[in-house]
């Protein structure tokens, strides 16, 4: 792509040369441009600007200060009448309309096909990556509901371990807590002769005191102290769990890497 240079005006020598007089082959501003396209011997002067300015390709011969009007297949540079019959006498020449036409027809042949490749790797790009996207969406939700699976799994393991250890302790604290009723009903027994004494002890010695006594000291005798039990135990004994092991759980994705 040509490039727009940045030249002082030539005529001038103060503005910004953004104009090029391809028949005079000088920079100009716009002033001196306006100027120029004046006067009667170059107002039909054209003019590029811009990026179209290509000052470094010449627009005629510099030996003969004429037109270019042939192109040299030999050796590949324009040229006017007279080099046809100078030094590129004998060479094969291209009319430079010819040329030009064949230049724009090859161009716009490349640049359809060039276009099209484009505009169809774009498309192919634009479903391919949404496609992608859409596989992404889905692994991720595969993802969140295998999770919900595998949590609604733990947790009802969690409450059948639950449940199971309950009825376990239920039925191992049933002997201990039968004999902590028996217990209970033996304290409450004692306690009861203990308040039958003191009654006893306030009231005047005499024979029925023994008598009293003596059925008092007999029911002490009845009353049993059983001996303590083993008392039961339980322990948990958590099972570490890694990262790999979650993950061996829930499964693996493949994504295949593409290296452009």
């Amino acid at each position: 792509m040509a490039q727009s240079v940045s030249k002082p005006c030539e005529i001038c020598m103060g503005g910004p040369g953004t104009e090029f007089c391809i028949d005079c082959e000088q920079f100009f501003c716009m002033n001196c441009k306006s100027l120029h396209k004046r006067m009667k011997g170059t107002k039909n002067h054209e003019f590029q600007s811009g990026e179209n300015i290509v000052p470094e390709v010449r627009l005629r011969c510099e030996e003969h200060k004429e037109d270019f009007v042939f192109c040299c297949d030999k050796c590949k540079v324009s040229i006017c009448m007279r080099c046809v019959i100078g030094k590129h006498n004998g060479h094969k020449v291209s009319d430079m309309k010819e040329v030009i036409s064949d230049l724009r027809t090859t161009f716009r042949k490349e640049i359809h096909t060039k276009l099209d490749l484009i505009q169809t790797n774009q498309k192919k790009l634009e479903t391919g990556l949404t496609t992608f996207d859409i596989s992404v969406t889905y692994i991720i939700n595969e993802l969140k509901e295998e999770g919900t699976k595998i949590k609604a799994m733990v947790d009802r393991h969690i409450e059948k371990m639950i449940a199971t250890l309950k009825e376990k302790a239920s039925n191992e604290k049933e002997p201990g807590t039968k004999m902590l009723s028996e217990c209970k009903r033996q304290l409450e027994k004692a306690n009861e002769i203990e308040q039958r004494e003191e009654k006893i002890r306030q009231s005047r010695d005499d024979a029925s005191t023994i008598q009293h006594l003596q059925i008092l000291n007999d029911e002490i005798s009845k009353l049993s102290v059983l001996p303590l039990p083993e008392f039961p135990s339980v322990k948990y004994s958590p099972r570490t769990t890694s990262d790999y092991d979650v993950g061996q759980l829930i499964g693996t994705y493949n994504l295949r890497y593409v290296h452009v």
